[in-house]
């Protein structure tokens, strides 16, 4: 193992092809490790790190840094300034850290962590965990089955293509599931009014927690056909989650008769032929 370290101002440093250490220090720092597994750390600059080959740790610093995992199953770290993270191939773990960054997994079965700011995140190819943080984010599943987690923020969140679960999360967020059989959770009805672009009843379900909503709901299963209303309010204490077709909005009721005001938590299409078989009772969803 060979160690490279660099000064307070603006260097090239290119590691060998066993597994190596480089520290860029100060400066607006290009770091490039080749083969290995190696550790690239700079410090604040604007700086450069591309990983190569191997299973390797990047850590930028602060600055607004690329980070480039290259091949192999590698952990990037952003830290702070405004930074761009590619994974490349391999399955590798991505975190932006703080301010407004760009994350994209690539090739491989990714997770995606855009910490504080409002981040792009993109799973791109390969089943994804995308996980926004605070912040408005923007988060793109891409190919293959992927779970969205917007987090705190009023966040936008594309499946794309794949079967995809999409967890809004605190916020009024937009929810777009696209090709394949989509899940979109709801934790409680505190949690804000989620925009669902293009819900199916044939293929996409909307999985509620038991926990989260009401006592009266039975976990893991469909929801039951006399809690489920078409109309605009409850029309007996039976009914939890009511759909209005004329306008698309949904709303949960939780005791049917009025004592406490029903809560809008999402807003679908207007006109769907939505039933109580669109909607799944969870004991305490978590993915």
């Amino acid at each position: 193992m060979a160690t490279f370290i660099g000064t307070t101002g603006n260097d090239l440093l290119f590691g060998s092809n066993d597994d190596d250490i480089l520290y860029g220090n100060g400066g607006n720092d290009y770091l490039d490790s080749g083969l290995g597994n190696d550790t690239l750390v700079t410090g604040d600059g604007n700086d450069a790190l591309l990983g190569g080959g191997g299973n390797d740790l990047l850590f930028g610093g602060g600055g607004n840094d690329y980070l480039g995992g290259g091949d192999g199953n590698d952990d990037l770290l952003g830290g702070d300034g405004r930074d761009i993270l590619l994974g490349g191939n391999g399955d590798d773990a991505l975190n932006g850290g703080d301010d407004n960054d760009i994350l994209n997994g690539d090739a491989g079965n990714d997770t995606l962590s855009g910490g504080a700011g409002n981040d792009g995140i993109i799973g791109d190819v390969g089943d994804d965990v995308l996980n926004g943080g605070d912040g408005d984010d923007a988060l793109f599943g891409g190919s293959g089955n992927d779970i969205l987690f917007g987090e705190v923020g009023n966040d936008a969140l594309f499946g794309d293509s794949g079967n995809d679960v999409l967890i809004g999360g605190l916020g009024g967020d937009t929810l777009a599931g696209g090709t394949g059989a989509d899940q979109f959770v709801f934790n409680s009805p505190q949690d804000g009014i989620d925009t669902i672009t293009d819900f199916s009843v044939v293929n996409d379900i909307m999985i509620v927690s038991a926990a989260g909503f009401a006592d009266d709901l039975i976990a893991d299963a469909l929801l039951m056909p006399e809690q489920f209303v078409i109309g605009t309010a409850a029309v007996d204490s039976n009914d939890r989650f009511i759909y209005n077709r004329a306008n698309g909005t949904l709303f949960f009721d939780v005791d049917g008769v009025g004592g406490i005001a029903q809560i809008q938590i999402a807003k679908l299409s207007s006109g769907l032929d939505l039933t109580n078989n669109n909607i799944f009772v969870s004991n305490n969803f978590a993915v």
